[in-house]
């Protein structure tokens, strides 16, 4: 099952200023929509009025999640995690075992600069690919058999890491397979390997396969 990112959704909570106000019949993404493009006009009603949409936006999302986590759903539970403490309280979710609090902190700690932090960064999703989390498979997947920042380089490694996401019913992690095997990445090309897992990754969902695998038939 793949998970919003805790990571994606904080960044745009941040940027919803939670302020008070209207309300309105319109669903929200058109309302939104509608007091952007007004409020570039630089009109001062209209900036109130993006200010009060925005801020419904935040705290109807803050109320929503916090009961989701209450409810346990693990997305939710990382995101009131860092809500509630930051990363810091992520850190304190993942010691604790939860698999896709290791794989967020894991994320966090490997796009940093600093090489020993990008190897902590490493170990994290590492230990999330080995609680079973699809995600941080493919992650884990994805880095280890390319030799990512962070990751030495292990094709067989990172191909069961894939293959076992890929199998669990994870999109993007059969699209990569798919992709390595039709240009001999990493591996020998296989156009038929290639469209099994494309195949694969086109009925889990994962919208660029569709295209890709009408190309690969036409081959």
């Amino acid at each position: 099952m793949r998970h919003a990112s805790p990571c994606l959704l904080l960044t745009l909570l941040a940027v919803l200023p939670a302020c008070g106000g209207a309300t309105s019949d319109q669903p929200l993404d058109e309302t939104l929509d509608t007091a952007i493009h007004d409020a570039a006009t630089d009109d001062a009603e209209s900036m109130r009025d993006l200010e009060d949409q925005a801020g419904n936006a935040a705290r109807d999302f803050v109320k929503d999640n916090e009961a989701a986590a209450a409810n346990g759903d693990p997305a939710a539970q990382v995101i009131q995690a860092q809500l509630d403490g930051g990363y810091d309280a992520v850190l304190a979710l993942a010691e604790d075992g939860h698999a896709l609090a290791m794989l967020e902190y894991g994320r966090y700690c490997n796009a940093h600069p600093d090489e020993a932090t990008r190897k902590e960064g490493a170990d994290w999703i590492v230990r999330a690919a080995n609680e079973g989390e699809a995600d941080a498979r493919f992650v884990a997947g994805k880095h280890t058999y390319n030799g990512l920042p962070g990751f030495e380089k292990d094709v067989e490694q990172g191909r069961i890491w894939l293959e076992s996401a890929a199998e669990a019913g994870h999109g993007e992690s059969a699209y990569a397979l798919a992709t390595y095997a039709r240009y001999g990445i990493g591996t020998e090309v296989d156009r038929e390997a290639a469209i099994q897992w494309m195949r694969k990754a086109d009925a889990a969902g994962f919208e660029p396969a569709q295209a890709d695998l009408q190309s690969l038939l036409a081959e």
